[in-house]
């Protein structure tokens, strides 16, 4: 829920289902980021997000519990709101297996 305050900024976490588990093997875990800026906060927000996908390119295996991520699809083109906030819809992937 948008706090109807122009200068907040949001990141919602959603999960994007991923593959079958089966039993002693891996599998692939899909995670939507929404990275909502500031009403006029165009500029932050496209830092913000290049800095997400950097560091996920650059740290895939930085906690064991997440196993290997990997941000599929780079970073996409904004899409902007009718309240002049931009919405990137970054996708990641966590591979997970023992």
């Amino acid at each position: 829920t948008d706090s109807g305050t122009e200068s907040d900024r949001f990141m919602v976490f959603r999960p994007n289902g991923g593959s079958n588990i089966r039993n002693g093997l891996g599998n692939e875990q899909y995670i939507l980021v929404d990275v909502i800026g500031a009403k006029g906060g165009n500029a932050f927000v496209d830092e913000r997000v290049q800095q997400i996908v950097d560091y996920v390119q650059q740290n895939p295996m930085t906690d064991d519990c997440v196993g290997y991520l990997q941000n599929m699809g780079a970073m996409p083109a904004p899409i902007p709101t009718t309240e002049g906030r931009l919405v990137y819809r970054l996708q990641f992937v966590a591979t997970y297996g023992e």
